[in-house]
C-alpha cells in the first residue's frame, strides 16, 4: 500500500494504515464524529460500513468541508485534496510536505503533486519538493 495522511483543521498528521476512510471509521473522534453518524450515511446510501461508494465520498468530503487535508501517494505522483487553498491550508501543507521530505517519506523528490481545493476550483500540479517552500495560491 501506498503513504496516505490525513492533516486534521488543528495541523496534527494523521498517517493512514489503509483507507481514508477506514482511518475515519476506526477512530471517528479524532474527526470529530461518531460511529452513529457514520452509519447513518452509509445507511442513507443503502452501502455496507466501509464500502468506497457514494457514502464514503459524502464523509470524505464533509472532513475536507470542515478543513480536513487528504494525502495519497499514487505510483506517479501524489494527491493532496483540500477545501478551499487558504493561506492556512498552503501552511499546513508545506509544514507537511517538509517533514514528508525529512523523514525520507517522499522517494521521489521531482515527483508531481496534484493539489485541488474542491470548494474554490484550485487545481495546481507542482513538484514535490516545491511544496515545502509554496507560499500562496497561484492565480
Amino acid at each position: 500500500m501506498t503513504a496516505a495522511f490525513w492533516i486534521s483543521p488543528l495541523g496534527e498528521i494523521l498517517p493512514v494504515v489503509t483507507s481514508h476512510i477506514a482511518a475515519v471509521i476506526e477512530d471517528p473522534a479524532t474527526f470529530r464524529m461518531t460511529l452513529g453518524q457514520i452509519e447513518e450515511v452509509y445507511s442513507r446510501h443503502r452501502e455496507p460500513v466501509g464500502l468506497e461508494g457514494h457514502a464514503r465520498e459524502e464523509i470524505l468530503r464533509g472532513l475536507l468541508k470542515r478543513r480536513c487535508i487528504r494525502i495519497r501517494e499514487h505510483r506517479t505522483h501524489w494527491s493532496i485534496q483540500f477545501s478551499t487553498a487558504s493561506p492556512k491550508t498552503l501552511w499546513r501543507i508545506r509544514t507537511w510536505a517538509r517533514t514528508a521530505l525529512r523523514r525520507g517519506i517522499v522517494q521521489d523528490r521531482y515527483a508531481p503533486a496534484h493539489l485541488v481545493g474542491l470548494h474554490d476550483d484550485y487545481n495546481r500540479e507542482i513538484e514535490f519538493q516545491h511544496l515545502k517552500a509554496m507560499t500562496e495560491p497561484a492565480t
